[in-house]
């Protein structure tokens, strides 16, 4: 057996599965360009590990349940993101209630530097007043 050999077979098998692939991988995640990543990731993968191990008894259902364990893990982190985006979103709604007064809070500071306490106070008590 040449060196090569893993290389060619995993080409051959790319060559006649590509496509059965492509469409379980599209149907499964619903996104072509997804499905086109994750079977690229699998050649890869194939094209690293065939050659240590040999290749696979079924190479075309190793390429595909590697697939979609892959895409498995993809929708399991992509859902752990969302609840903590939502996490974050959730906290930061405080948090804009409390960094808004605290702008205002800056703003009056800012503005009691440049023209003094003073006349800061006398803004304050004529607006108060009137």
């Amino acid at each position: 057996m040449t060196p090569f050999a893993p290389y060619r077979m995993v080409d051959a098998v790319w060559r006649i599965e590509s496509a059965k692939l492509m469409a379980v991988l599209t149907r499964f995640v619903r996104d072509i360009g997804l499905a086109e990543d994750l079977a690229q990731n699998v050649l890869v993968i194939a094209l690293k590990k065939w050659p240590e191990t040999g290749v696979s008894d079924d190479p075309d259902a190793w390429l595909l349940t590697t697939a979609k364990r892959r895409a498995i893990d993809l929708i399991r982190r992509n859902q752990l993101l969302d609840r903590k985006y939502e996490e974050i979103g959730r906290n930061l709604k405080g948090y804009h209630e409390v960094s808004s007064k605290e702008a205002i809070l800056r703003k009056s500071m800012s503005f009691s530097a440049r023209f003094g306490w003073s006349r800061q106070l006398e803004i304050n008590q004529t607006y108060n007043s009137g």
